[in-house]
């Protein structure tokens, strides 16, 4: 399981933010739904400003951006098709857990994607 998998190296590695989940392959394939979700798996908020993905797909999170303790984000193809599919009925995705645009577009067959610091450094 993805979210195991992710707090178990969350802990083993002890860094706050990993990865937890990666939607490269939509129910309909002309939908803009992909998706890369982060979770802070440390007891603090993290401040992502000026976090970016290097390889894979290209986000830079704006000035001001935290992920709260425990917290989880998603970074997206298009947030208005990430809203239109998935807030319905009794679940709602809050605005502020729903970033994007993204450039780039998740390879289907496997690649690298590098989360990295204001820094540089990377982190996951």
């Amino acid at each position: 399981m993805l979210v195991l998998g992710g707090l178990l190296y969350c802990y083993a590695r002890r860094i706050e933010v990993v990865f937890n989940e990666i939607h490269s392959v939509p129910d309909v394939m002309l939908e803009l739904v992909e998706y890369v979700e982060l979770h802070n798996c440390s007891g603090q908020a993290v401040d992502l400003s000026g976090w970016y993905f290097s390889d894979g797909i290209f986000y830079t999170f704006d000035e001001g951006t935290t992920l709260p303790a425990g917290g989880y984000v998603i970074v997206c193809q298009s947030p208005s098709d990430i809203h239109a599919k998935w807030d319905s009925g009794r679940f709602q995705l809050p605005e502020h857990v729903v970033l994007g645009p993204y450039g780039g577009k998740l390879n289907n067959e496997g690649e690298q994607i590098v989360l990295c610091n204001a820094d540089g450094a990377v982190m996951d």
